[in-house]
């Protein structure tokens, strides 16, 4: 009898254990402790915190566990755990636990488990610490070895400590990154847009939109960053990424590896990356006397932004009203379907053997813009002339740029997503190959403009001087009628 009870006193205590609720804030959540009600887990410089939430205008029977910016003024939730399954508000209780295996749960009463991490620490001593960078983490034994962070599972936004990789394996996609937006402003369910690395291996961003009961159910792309050029991506003129501390390693000539970016900022401001629920990617920095957010950059913002958006084979330019404006490029004509872009006006003359021969191919070039999609990167050409000649010599290459940055790129396709820059300095050359006789008709047509204009003006200066000349003539006239007269 005494043995069962104290087996019973044993259990007890054992229950109870695995229940110490942590009722204010904390640094530290311990195996066995669980965060419930309005308790928070605190980073030590007091700028990010843990705790359940119901968003800003959203529904309040639901609540959440996620990550706030502590200093922002306005709700700022930067990562949720349980956004698909959240917590009802009606339940008996709710909490996040830390049990005594080492896995982080988020429980609907006593037993529902709505989310997990799903990990184990067999030598015990598990903790959960919220670091000063927004990351939550999740270590064990005695060693404090990671089992878990949330910087491996994104939900919208992207700050300074976190990667954005692509691991592939022979060209095939084995791990990435992917950021999902909001469903809206008021619900962190996934939503309809996801940012991730081209599985292509280019190291470009893309954005692609959910068709959800459309086209079949498949992605579509939505917005391209354009290439990494050392310190930026060619479709965002922003300020220097890299002295903000956005770095690329990796090397996207490979068809296996990992290539990883990441951003770690050089001064103390907060800044994030938000995939917002209408498929705008925006970067926001934390001003420190007011708590707001003010906008660094953001796209797509204009039609001319969003992926291909005048079709192939066209550069798109913004209007005086935000509109598209789409034209052809040189040496190209409207194909005969509306919104399709665009198709040779004539054909190449190139062939292996003709490279050199009057007449042959030649480049039309188009600066400042943001380069077409699908290049190649020639990792063995070193300059730009060699950039050219390479070109030139292979007849299935249609166009070419090339900059420090970039190095040699070319393009064996359909030239797609071309936006033109409104502002000078901003984007890169193109080169874009063409029959000889469009640059020489073209020459011929600026000389017979250049013709008539020359005419023209002849014409003006004979007839502003003769009628200068009869007017004289008219004065002297005059002037020898009259002293004739006296």
């Amino acid at each position: 009898m005494a043995r069962a009870t104290c087996k019973s006193l044993a259990l007890l205590i054992f229950f109870l254990s695995l229940d110490v609720r942590v009722d204010a804030a904390t640094a530290i959540l311990a195996q066995g402790q669980s965060l419930a009600g309005d308790a928070t887990l605190t980073s030590s410089n007091g700028a990010f915190s843990l705790s359940f939430f119901t968003p800003h205008g959203g529904d309040g029977s639901r609540l959440y566990l996620g990550v706030q910016y502590a200093k922002a003024v306005e709700q700022t939730v930067p990562w949720v755990a349980n956004r698909d399954a959240p917590v009802s508000a009606a339940a008996s209780s709710h909490s996040a636990t830390l049990t005594e295996s080492g896995d982080l749960q988020v429980l609907e009463g006593e037993s529902v488990v709505v989310w997990r991490t799903n990990t184990y620490s067999s030598a015990g001593n598990a903790t959960l610490t919220l670091q000063d960078n927004g990351n939550l983490v999740l270590t064990g034994g005695a060693q404090a070895v990671q089992l878990w962070q949330s910087f491996d599972y994104p939900t919208d936004t992207f700050v300074p400590g976190m990667r954005i990789t692509l691991d592939r394996l022979n060209g095939a996609v084995a791990r990435q990154t992917l950021f999902t937006s909001w469903r809206s402003p008021d619900d962190p369910a996934p939503g309809n847009f996801t940012l991730g690395q081209d599985p292509l291996g280019s190291a470009q961003l893309y954005i692609w939109r959910s068709r959800s009961g459309q086209d079949g159910g498949r992605n579509t792309t939505y917005w391209r960053s354009g290439q990494w050029a050392n310190n930026n991506f060619v479709g965002i003129p922003w300020r220097s990424l890299n002295l903000y501390g956005f770095q690329l390693a990796g090397d996207p000539s490979k068809s296996s590896g990992a290539m990883t970016y990441t951003f770690n900022t050089f001064n103390s401001s907060l800044y994030r990356f938000v995939l917002q629920p209408n498929g705008t990617e925006t970067c926001y920095m934390l001003l420190d006397a007011t708590g707001a957010w003010e906008v660094v950059w953001s796209q797509p913002i204009v039609p001319c932004h969003g992926y291909n958006a005048c079709g192939q084979n066209t550069e798109c330019s913004t209007g005086d009203h935000g509109q598209a404006v789409c034209t052809c490029l040189k040496g190209f004509e409207p194909t005969t379907s509306a919104g399709e872009g665009c198709v040779r006006s004539s054909q190449l003359t190139c062939s292996e053997r003709n490279v050199s021969m009057s007449g042959g191919d030649r480049f039309a070039e188009l600066g400042g813009v943001k380069l077409p999609d699908f290049a190649t990167w020639e990792s063995t050409v070193s300059n730009a002339e060699s950039c050219r000649q390479w070109c030139l010599a292979n007849c299935t290459c249609v166009a070419y740029s090339y900059s420090s940055g970039t190095g040699c790129l070319t393009w064996n396709q359909e030239l797609v997503d071309i936006y033109h820059f409104p502002t000078t300095g901003e984007g890169y050359d193109l080169f874009i190959k063409v029959p000889a006789s469009v640059l020489d008709s073209d020459s011929d047509s600026k000389r017979r403009r250049w013709t008539r204009v020359i005419v023209s003006v002849a014409i003006a200066v004979a007839f502003v001087l003769a009628a200068c000349g009869f007017l004289l003539w008219k004065c002297r006239r005059r002037i020898r009628g009259g002293r004739s007269e006296t």
